[in-house]
């Protein structure tokens, strides 16, 4: 394998095994990306992750259920139980978002493919 096909499949491995966690075999590229951010960017408020993404507050919202244990019921789509939600201990109408124990597990395999 070429260096860069190689480099290729390292980025094409941490989509592939998100995606594994998902039964509805739907995920959109912007609720992986929004993984992708939790995971860099642990304890973001949403509008922090919004920011970071340049995506719209209501799909980061959607997107965070998607990733929830909750789903988005609105949309019938279960959830993936990847991250959680809390409350904010300064602003209580703020919302942050961290990984599950499930979401932990997933980083460390995207980290031992990435480290790889």
């Amino acid at each position: 394998m070429g260096e860069r096909t190689a480099s290729y499949m390292k980025s094409i491995l941490p989509i592939e095994l998100i995606r594994r966690e998902d039964p509805s075999d739907s995920l959109s590229a912007n609720t992986v990306l929004l993984f992708l951010y939790v995971m860099q960017y642990p304890d973001r408020t949403i509008k922090e992750l919004e920011r970071l993404t340049g995506i719209t507050k209501s799909a980061t919202s959607r997107h965070v259920l998607n990733l929830t244990e909750r789903g988005d019921r609105a949309r019938a789509r279960p959830g993936l139980g990847l991250v959680e939600t809390y409350e904010d201990a300064i602003d209580s109408r703020s919302k942050r978002v961290r990984l599950t124990a499930k979401g932990k597990r997933l980083k460390q395999d995207i980290d031992k493919v990435l480290m790889a």
